[in-house]
């Protein structure tokens, strides 16, 4: 898999862009229905709308498909506490899983922190919505790492995915060499840790990114990460992970409406 390291010179470190919005807190009413179990390892999960779809097994990583791409796997994360030396897997410390027709929520529990995890697919849009909903009584970091993947769906050929950084939104873009076909994760306020320069030889690693939780921010927002994707070049697959990230509020809505 070929990379592109891309740095676009901003000020201050950590500043987003406007499109890179936080999304406030939010409550998250039930549909109606609720299965919620301890984890069970290997257990099968299924997030879907009618344009997207994550998938996974409990206490592995997670897939997500955007119609007909699948964007990326073996999406994982991980936790670090302030005075704490060892980074802490989120498999090790998933607690339980809540299944609702409108979302999946899966909990991490630790002695100094619990993290939400909230995976839904808007109805009718092309990407996934991940909010974590942090409470910790130490400054917490969130580590993810995934596979990129840009593949279309069988029997379609493969492709090569390139692998962009943007500085400024906070984003991966996956695109090939047509650049018709495109992804986007974006993560507004993380900082990239794997993308390599374009010199380097292509290796098969995840990508890996961290985030930084305030103490102080906790209860006033979730940390999102969106995932789009489209079949009609970059700007179209940059506006829907643009509407889904401000939009989650309503779209989580409406999916408990419709469900």
């Amino acid at each position: 898999m070929s990379r592109t390291w891309i740095r676009t010179a901003v000020a201050g470190f950590l500043c987003v862009g406007p499109a890179a919005a936080e999304v406030p807190r939010f409550e998250l009413p039930p549909s109606g229905l609720v299965l919620e179990e301890p984890v069970r390892s290997g257990r099968f999960f299924a997030v879907a709308g009618r344009r997207s779809a994550a998938f996974g097994y409990e206490n592995r990583g997670l897939e997500a498909w955007v119609y007909p791409l699948k964007v990326l796997d073996d999406l994982r994360l991980s936790f670090r506490i302030k005075g704490y030396p060892l980074e802490i897997e989120g498999t090790d410390i998933l607690a339980s899983v809540s299944v609702r027709p409108e979302a999946t929520i899966f909990t991490y529990s630790h002695a100094a922190f619990t993290v939400r995890q909230i995976v839904f697919a808007p109805l009718d849009e092309p990407g996934i919505v991940i909010l974590l909903d942090v409470d910790s009584a130490l400054p917490t970091t969130v580590l993810g790492s995934f596979r990129p993947r840009l593949k279309l769906m069988w029997p379609a050929g493969l492709m090569t995915a390139n692998v962009e950084w943007d500085e400024k939104e906070r984003l991966y873009l996956l695109t090939e060499e047509t650049k018709r076909f495109v992804g986007v994760i974006g993560v507004p306020g993380a900082t990239d840790l794997a993308v390599m320069p374009y010199q380097e030889e292509p290796k098969d690693v995840p990508l890996r990114f961290s985030l930084d939780v305030p103490i102080a921010t906790q209860r006033e927002r979730f940390v999102p990460l969106v995932i789009a994707g489209g079949v009609a070049g970059k700007d179209e697959a940059k506006a829907s992970w643009q509407r889904l990230l401000g939009s989650a509020a309503r779209l989580y809505e409406a999916n408990v409406a419709h469900y």
